[in-house]
């Protein structure tokens, strides 16, 4: 039967005068999956997504001006809480889950404090609280996340161990399985716009 996540179609909800590129899959208690620095659509493992899926009904978004959704890429987490919200009203979802990875786990948290009522379980994925962070990542971490594009190679550095062949395997199956989507795909993250997700970052910081 094959991966729901790699076959799911990319469907959009029109708010206003911006649209949110969205897929969904699995049936149950929805969890919009909120996503990293430069994430897109397309940067979720399809294992984990169909995971969950088992059991729940999986969400995952664009932010307002990134990969396929329009409009302008937000420079603060608050705009990007309130695209979870009007997708979840949009889509008639009167209670989620929200899950978020690195910068998706500021957006998850901030979705939490504000829209209490929408949110029955926060979930952070790699992520922290707001405030002062006395933790300064590797300069080779920058290197690479900053990169126009990552590759295998930057993915071992960004999201694994790469001093370890067990998790260097990991990735290898990792980026294979997002790799077998070649269809209806998602765009790249513009500099523009992960330049204003790094802003959102550092208000927080």
């Amino acid at each position: 039967m094959g991966s729901s996540a790699i076959r799911a179609m990319t469907n959009f909800v029109q708010i206003g005068e911006r649209k949110i590129a969205y897929r969904s899959i699995g049936k149950g208690l929805p969890i919009i999956m909120v996503n990293r620095f430069r994430g897109t659509l397309d940067t979720w493992d399809p294992a984990f997504l169909d995971s969950l899926a088992s059991e729940f009904n999986v969400i995952t978004i664009d932010y307002t001006g990134t990969g396929l959704s329009t409009g302008v890429c937000a420079a603060d987490v608050f705009s990007m809480a309130k695209d979870v919200k009007d997708v979840a009203e949009s889509l008639k979802l009167p209670k989620i889950i929200v899950a978020g990875w690195s910068l998706g786990g500021l957006v998850a948290q901030t979705v939490t404090t504000n829209y209490p009522e929408l949110v029955s379980h926060s979930i952070l994925i790699g992520s922290g609280p707001p405030g002062k962070n006395t933790g300064v990542p590797e300069k080779t971490f920058w290197e690479r996340a900053l990169k126009p594009e990552n590759d295998l190679e930057d993915g071992y550095v960004l999201f694994f161990e790469p001093k370890s062949e067990v998790s260097k395997n990991a990735a290898q199956l990792s980026f294979g399985r997002m790799a077998n989507r070649i269809e209806d795909l998602d765009t790249f993250v513009s500099k523009d716009c992960y330049t204003n997700q790094g802003k959102a970052i550092r208000r927080l910081s």
